[in-house]
């Protein structure tokens, strides 16, 4: 059988001299393709990176904190890090301090921030302050001209229209107006949010574990994280494989569950001394 540990290479070919920062790249890029892969008609690029910087500097900020306590923290010092400008820094901060610069969250993607735009922007309102119908094209109060100031001339309102129509937020009436449906934009359908949000917590957790081992890999601390994968499974007898696992898996489960309460203590009733407590957790998950 051959089997590749969490440590091995997936390649058959002959082993390479690899640069140490060539090897982060790669690992860079593998960590964050599938993510990706995942935001991909869910979450606007623009918004990532966004977010993704302010987390770099919120998460330098920290480190500089852990390892050098009582020390200064300058904006050249986190542009080392982050490899972002002090400018840059600069205007983060800001944003985190409140200001107008802040990306609100309704521009997690382009159909949000049309509809937020057709919410609350006059222009295209009705008598009564309601999103009004509006024509297709035209220069004024038109789809066009919403999508022209919402998102710019990148993306067509026809590209906009099909979105906001397959997501259940506009419908086009027989006189071929287009009518706000709903005003609440879903980049996940319902059916998506629970595996999401689970999953992006496992995610986390995940990575969070490969930092630890990271760090602490020197000092003999790591935490157990292996996985197995076998590339010469007969593709006819995948289910069968599947069906056992999963039931190998789902005892594995059950005695996990079991060792938590062994150790876990009751809650402290009102007049009970509260005794320090951790954090402990094991994933489980199949790939491929």
């Amino acid at each position: 059988m051959h089997v590749y540990d969490s440590g091995d290479s997936a390649s058959n070919g002959p082993t390479e001299a690899v640069s140490p920062s060539r090897r982060t790249a790669l690992a860079v890029e593998r960590l964050l393709r599938p993510l990706v892969r995942l935001l991909v008609g869910r979450v606007a690029c623009i918004y990532l990176v966004d977010r993704l910087r302010r987390l770099y500097v919120a998460e330098s900020r920290a480190w500089l904190e852990r390892t050098h306590p009582g020390q200064r923290i300058t904006r050249s010092r986190l542009a080392m890090l982050t490899g972002l400008d002090t400018r840059t820094i600069a205007s983060i901060e800001a944003a985190q301090r409140g200001s107008d610069t802040d990306l609100p969250s309704t521009e997690v993607c382009a159909g949000s921030v049309v509809i937020e735009r057709w919410l609350t922007d006059p222009a295209f309102h009705d008598d009564r302050g309601a999103p009004a119908l509006l024509a297709m094209m035209g220069p004024n109060r038109s789809f066009q001209a919403l999508t022209t100031r919402a998102v710019g001339r990148n993306i067509t309102p026809h590209t906009v229209l099909e979105q906001l129509v397959e997501s259940g937020n506009v419908a086009v009436d027989a006189d071929e107006r287009i009518r706000l449906v709903d005003p609440v934009y879903r980049p996940v359908r319902p059916s998506e949010e629970t595996a999401l949000d689970l999953g992006s917590h496992s995610i986390a957790r995940l990575v969070e574990t490969v930092r630890r081992n990271a760090d602490d890999s020197t000092r003999g601390a790591c935490r157990l994280q292996q996985d197995r994968l076998s590339t010469r499974i007969p593709s006819e007898r995948r289910d069968e494989l599947d069906a056992r696992a999963r039931d190998l898996l789902r005892r594995h489960i059950e005695e996990m569950e079991c060792l938590l309460r062994e150790y876990e203590i009751a809650d402290p009733g009102p007049h009970d001394g509260v005794p320090e407590t951790s954090r402990y957790g094991v994933g489980w998950y199949v790939f491929d």
